[in-house]
């Protein structure tokens, strides 16, 4: 399996999470140098790979090392990951392929894998985020059919030439590039990535959105280019001022469900998820915010924010939810229970439970506070006459009610 690399370490958890198989992923090897974490990555069946960055003088020997171990792993038919773009990048938009996929195609080659006796089937998944440090981000998954190696090489061989090296990567760029959209870059990206999340809200899927995204892309840029004096940036950069940015903004989606008539509804059920939702509320989501805001702070980029925040999250929390059982254990009187760990783990339980029974109503919520706020600055003149120059000339408001 290869795919695109947004969010760190983020790609491979949601892959381990949300694909059936277990993955057992190529990461950089910097981040084994903690016993701590050392131990934790290999029970999660991560494999270091070397760079020349990590100035290590056995860098082809440990990689070498690291590839017979993957090609072992294979052999016993595990599922491989990597992410041929070398490292992650926020963007969203597929870059140049690394060698090492090309590398580990062909070594799986001269191991007798790859063959039409042996099948090798490299499967590519996109990821992309709708926002990488928003509290409830939406994140996307496609996974395309696998490509069997031998079809890929064309004929039976026991490796590949520097050429076919070349060629097998280019293929496989190309088919992820299908499903990846190649959002513009430098300074049009935010709002590239503005309208990206726009057409989004309005229900568009798959190749209907992919064509959408292009032609808004070529729409900026043909703008950008005509005018040629910075005023596309400028006009989107006093929208980011009222509207905040895409990569932390609920507001471009939430404009684009109301562009197309679908505005988010509560529905019958949240009557009774409601109570469990204001436990949430009250127990859960001041202790989210405050640890997104400290990550936010914290991370060297933004591609680090959920690295930071998610772990942080998964030990604070049960911790907090453990602090408050244990009071609240303590304070039912004996009378009606003595046991004090009995009564703080139904409490513990209870509020795990009340979390999972609120997160479809949270996230409706939040939909509906941000479709409000978008109300809001529409009917502000100033911001409704700026928001429909710009999109107009995106071509994003072209689409059918």
């Amino acid at each position: 399996m290869y795919a695109n690399h947004q969010n760190g370490l983020i790609d491979p958890v949601a892959s381990c999470v949300l694909l059936k198989r277990q993955l057992h992923f190529f990461t950089r090897a910097d981040v084994f140098r903690s016993r701590v974490r050392r131990v934790f990555l290999f029970r999660v069946n991560m494999l270091p790979v070397y760079r020349r960055q990590d100035r290590v003088r056995d860098l082809a020997e440990r990689n070498t090392k690291t590839f017979k171990a993957a090609l072992g792993r294979l052999h016993q038919g595990a599922v491989l990951g990597i992410f041929p773009e070398g490292g992650h990048y926020h963007e969203r938009r597929l870059r140049d392929f690394r060698n090492g996929l090309a590398r580990l195609l062909s070594l799986a080659l001269e191991d007798g894998l790859g063959t039409k006796q042996a099948p090798l089937t490299v499967v590519p998944v996109t990821i992309n985020f709708a926002g990488l440090y928003n509290y409830r981000s939406r994140l996307d998954m496609e996974v395309q059919p696998g490509l069997k190696l031998y079809d890929l090489v064309g004929r039976e061989t026991d490796g590949l030439s520097p050429s076919q090296r070349v060629a097998v990567t280019q293929i496989l760029h190309s088919t992820l590039q299908t499903t990846t959209p190649q959002l513009l870059s430098g300074e049009l990206n935010s709002g590239h990535l503005a309208a990206t999340l726009f057409l989004e809200g309005t229900g568009l899927r798959d190749e209907a959105l992919r064509e959408a995204i292009d032609r808004s892309g070529k729409s900026l840029d043909c703008a950008h280019k005509n005018w040629n004096d910075g005023r596309m940036v400028s006009q989107f950069q006093k929208l980011e001022e009222s509207a905040g940015p895409p990569l932390e903004s609920r507001l471009y989606e939430a404009l684009g469900r109301l562009h197309a008539g679908r505005p988010t509804q509560l529905k019958s059920s949240d009557v009774l998820r409601a109570p469990f939702w204001l436990v949430h509320r009250w127990i859960n989501r001041p202790v989210i915010a405050g640890i997104v805001r400290l990550s936010k702070r914290n991370a060297r980029e933004l591609a680090f924010v959920s690295t930071l925040s998610i772990p942080l999250i998964m030990t604070v929390l049960p911790l907090w939810w453990a602090l408050i059982s244990l009071t609240m254990g303590w304070m039912i009187p004996q009378e009606l229970s003595e046991h004090v760990l009995l009564n703080a783990a139904g409490v513990f339980l209870a509020f795990r439970c009340a979390q999972s029974v609120a997160m479809p109503m949270e996230d409706r919520i939040l939909s509906r506070q941000a479709e409000r706020h978008a109300r809001q600055l529409l009917s502000q003149s100033k911001f409704g006459a700026l928001w429909a120059t710009w999109a107009g000339e995106t071509g994003i408001l072209d689409l059918p009610r």
